[in-house]
């Protein structure tokens, strides 16, 4: 819904990342129990061990470590015979099968979010069309009963309500009649001259009055829905002005049978619709009144269909200025440029040649002057310059026009001002009401036409994002390895923000370390090692775990988060978004563009955070599929040497096996076996050496 129109609810070059070096390197072994956690308490609930006998185990390995002789609490266990390798091997595994459950119910959770999503974004798409075919119609119909009928016919039968009505106001301004609905009620109340008086208390009463929009949640709940006993299951409704500026000419109301159906995107697409049946109401009155020149309404309705059918900003602007180019008044058409408005054209229909010379193509004047003197407004017209307190822009073309009045038509698009129309007359009185209203309707068409636009290109943008989110779901569903994982989820981004600097980093929270095994930068991949939490950008998203998004004076701003800059200089724009799984922090995303401010948009950031959350499942799945493998093949190895060990006949055999085959499964350079007479104890623990593990 535009900013003018309130809306009521009822019951009132790429750098490094900023993150600091580090001096130390922390290496963490990987236990079994990251894999299997708490191993002896799943033992103690399937009653295949002893509370105490896991005492008993855990104080064992306690001494072991001690010892400097760390050990699996599996093989304690299996030591001290209190569990069988069998039973151990089984334990082990039935957990490995359920982390592969696991992983399977979290892919197939993604793929129906994908699809839940698919199928909002095609009812979406489905609207959008529906309003560019009213949006069509409207400049096409040719009479207002076509354009009625068939506009609540389609809101009815594309977007799936329940009912759809169209009131206008009487001539005398007291009531609203009934003029279009659907379905055998609507016929019914057509034929009994259904009406309501503005004011009254009713919905469609209060609307017409307010010259606001009414959202009714639930109709059970709203002491303005009127029940009606021909549509008995309404449970939601949304009733919307059709206005021109602050004239009300009737409403449109639409209603659901579920509670709560209309959701934001469904208002502004329903308030479209209601502002392209006004300006079309409108325009057909005109039409009709024949107030004006034949040839403006000509250009005004050759123009409007064109436009309507336009899907860019410059056919927009184009032509809506080829009616002002092609009038009896002086005229000009000025476009925006960066914080200056560039005069795109001038027509004088008494003189062959422009009045400005291209030396003024740009008005030496900011556009904030525009902005702020036009701000709010439909239009302005200036009648007196000696007398006006309005900026020297305002006045800056009309007067080397040598212009008595002048009308401004400024074209606003999301509250900017996109292009300004104006018209000079070099007589006094030269404008009247009748004579501004069609370039005023023209104008406000282009503003609708716009927004169309937009919610097009929003929609086209929606779809890009969820067919790039598809395509990372799929890539990743079957994903196991980090180092194949990270190239897909670059290519995919890419796709979407162009060749930018880009990485992964991953946060170990108990070392406190950051490591980034995968950074792209002046079309290169590299790593980083590992670096500690410190004061730069990344640090931060990982500390207050959500996104961070800087596209101007990046450098100021870092600064005053607390961050230090690290790179030979800050970068221009700088999206990071936390990866996080239930609620804990893995790393993060991060893209940033050396070059160009605003190179990245607040959809960037909604796509790269939804992105974030598959990729965070991902490598969490990842890595503990990694060490799960792992820790079946040490467990095998492990078996495996014991295997030979036991089949060994003799002492030496039993040593040289126990040796070789610790050798090989641990990785040792070197294992010693310390042999002692049962008469004489070790006087203390041997220590190993740099190269024993």
């Amino acid at each position: 819904m535009s900013p003018s129109s309130p809306f009521s609810r009822s019951s009132d070059k790429p750098l490094r990342p900023n993150i600091a070096p580090s001096t130390d390197q922390v290496e963490i072994p990987i236990s079994p129990e990251v894999l299997i956690p708490r191993l002896g308490d799943y033992l103690i609930e399937k009653k295949l061990l002893s509370p105490e006998d896991l005492q008993r185990a855990l104080d064992y390995q306690k001494a072991n470590a001690i010892a400097g002789n760390p050990r699996l609490l599996g093989q304690i266990l299996v030591e001290l015979k209190l569990i069988d390798r069998s039973t151990l091997d089984q334990v082990i595994t039935k957990q490995i099968v359920q982390l592969h459950n696991a992983l399977q119910e979290t892919n197939a959770l993604l793929e129906q979010r994908v699809q839940e999503r698919t199928r909002a974004l095609e009812r979406r798409l489905v609207q959008i069309r529906t309003a560019a075919e009213v949006t069509r119609l409207a400049t096409r119909a040719s009479s207002l009963s076509e354009l009625l009928t068939t506009t609540v016919n389609r809101i009815v039968e594309q977007f799936g309500y329940y009912y759809a009505a169209i009131y206008l106001v009487g001539p005398q301004q007291k009531y609203a009649v009934l003029r279009e609905a659907t379905g055998e009620a609507g016929k019914e109340l057509k034929e009994r001259g259904y009406r309501l008086a503005i004011g009254s208390r009713s919905i469609i009463g209060w609307v017409t009055a307010n010259n606001k929009a009414r959202l009714v949640t639930d109709t059970r709940e709203d002491d303005l829905y009127l029940q009606d006993e021909l549509l008995p299951q309404t449970r939601s409704e949304i009733c919307l002005p059709l206005a021109i500026k602050d004239e009300v000419v009737g409403a449109l109301d639409v209603q659901s049978t579920s509670p709560q159906a209309f959701d934001e995107e469904d208002i502004v697409i329903l308030q479209t619709l209601a502002d392209q049946i006004a300006s079309a109401i409108h325009h057909i009155r005109l039409l009709e009144s024949a107030q004006i020149n034949l040839q403006e309404i000509h250009l005004l309705y050759e123009a409007s269909h064109v436009i309507s059918r336009a899907n860019t900003i410059e056919e927009i602007i184009e032509n809506a200025a080829s009616v002002f180019d092609r009038t009896d008044f002086l005229a000009a058409t000025l476009v925006t440029e960066g914080e200056r408005l560039r005069l795109r054209s001038l027509h004088d229909p008494a003189s062959p040649e422009n009045p400005i010379s291209e030396e003024d193509q740009y008005l030496p004047y900011p556009l904030t002057d525009f902005q702020s003197a036009l701000q709010g407004k439909s239009y302005l017209l200036i009648t007196e310059f000696s007398q006006t307190t309005l900026p020297a822009a305002l006045v800056h073309i009309p007067r080397q026009w040598g212009a008595e009045e002048v009308v401004y038509f400024p074209l606003w698009r999301q509250g900017k001002l996109e292009a300004l129309f104006i018209l000079g007359s070099a007589d006094k009185g030269g404008f009247s009401d009748t004579l501004i209203q069609p370039y005023l309707s023209l104008t406000d068409l282009s503003t609708v036409a716009l927004e169309k636009v937009d919610a097009i290109r929003g929609t086209q943008e929606q779809v890009s994002n969820l067919a790039v989110l598809n395509r990372i779901s799929q890539a990743i569903a079957t994903e196991t390895e980090l180092s194949h994982l990270y190239p897909v989820v670059h290519q995919q981004i890419k796709r979407v923000v162009g060749d930018v600097t880009f990485y992964i980093a991953l946060y170990d929270a108990r070392t406190g370390l950051i490591r980034i095994p995968y950074l792209y930068e002046d079309g290169e991949v590299s790593q980083v090692e590992s670096l500690p939490v410190g004061e730069g950008l990344t640090s931060i998203v990982i500390r207050e775990k959500k996104p961070l998004r800087i596209v101007e004076d990046t450098e100021r701003k870092a600064r005053e988060l607390g961050a230090k800059q690290l790179g030979e200089k800050a970068a221009k724009s700088w999206l990071g978004v936390p990866l996080m799984v239930s609620g804990e922090v893995l790393g993060i995303l991060n893209i940033q563009d050396p070059e160009q401010e605003n190179a990245f948009s607040i959809e960037d950031e909604r796509l790269l955070s939804t992105l974030a959350a598959q990729v965070a499942v991902s490598i969490r799945n990842a890595q503990l599929l990694s060490q799960a493998r792992q820790q079946a093949e040490r467990q095998r190895r492990l078996y495996d040497a014991t295997e030979k060990v036991r089949a060994a006949l003799d002492i030496n055999s039993i040593l040289e096996t126990t040796s070789r085959e610790l050798s090989q499964t641990l990785g040792a350079k070197r294992v010693v076996i310390e042999l002692h007479p049962p008469d004489i104890a070790p006087s203390s623990h041997a220590t190993p050496s740099e190269d024993t593990p």
